[in-house]
């Protein structure tokens, strides 16, 4: 039975689509999974035995290592999510660069956002079973829903030809300006301007010239 469980655990590993490695209480890896091989570009042969920072240069996870901790003193399981922790291992994102996706850019995400489960594993050696998983869609959908109504937002407050605040905004923000012109007594001055002969343009040049006569006006302004 134990040799059994011996061969299907790694075989099992290997199948899984998410990382899985086992650590020792020395954090040194005794396995190290397909899923991990393919991220990371490190084939199995070269992660056993290491640990985590020897693979990685810069490896620095306080929180990780104090979990690994309880995970051997106490037998209980740890979960490391990625609001806090954000990834264990630094896996880039294809293209990410590439399009112009800074690592800590407004919405940009450069590396694999990560959440890690660390289980104990009973053996005669006492190992630790560390899962990651991949969880930088549902992030990165989380930051496109608010980025989604802000623009939302803005486009209901703008002329789509000009860019310009539209008529619906100009009530809304001149209505809190007079208010605070009135209450700190200070005058305040509007200023309207209009296109002369404007409709001769359209009827003579046509609608795209007269579009193009509006957009420049705007950038002038």
């Amino acid at each position: 039975m134990i040799l059994l469980q011996a061969y299907l655990l790694p075989a099992a590993l290997h199948l899984l689509p998410l990382g899985v490695l086992l650590l020792d209480s020395k954090g040194r890896v005794r396995a190290w999974n397909a899923w991990l091989a393919e991220q990371t570009g490190l084939e199995p042969q070269r992660a056993l035995g290491r640990t985590l920072a020897e693979l990685f240069p810069g490896f620095d996870n306080p929180r990780f290592e104090w979990a690994l901790e309880q995970v051997f003193a106490s037998g209980s399981p740890q979960v490391l999510s990625q609001t806090l922790n954000r990834y264990l291992i630094p896996i880039a994102i294809p293209g990410a660069e590439r399009d112009g996706v800074p690592g800590d850019g407004r919405h940009g995400i450069a590396l694999m956002q990560q959440q890690v489960q660390l289980s104990p594993l009973s053996s005669d050696e006492g190992l630790c079973l560390v899962s990651i998983s991949d969880v930088t869609g549902n992030v990165m959908r989380s930051a496109a829903i608010p980025e989604m109504a802000r623009r939302l937002q803005g486009l209901k407050l703008r002329d789509p030809l000009t860019s310009l605040y539209n008529r619906r905004f100009m009530w809304e923000w001149l209505w809190r300006e007079l208010k605070q012109a009135r209450r700190h007594g200070y005058p305040l001055a509007c200023l309207m301007l209009d296109i002369d002969q404007f409709k001769a343009i359209n009827d003579t040049l046509g609608h795209d010239v007269g579009d193009r006569v509006l957009a420049g006006f705007a950038a002038l302004l």
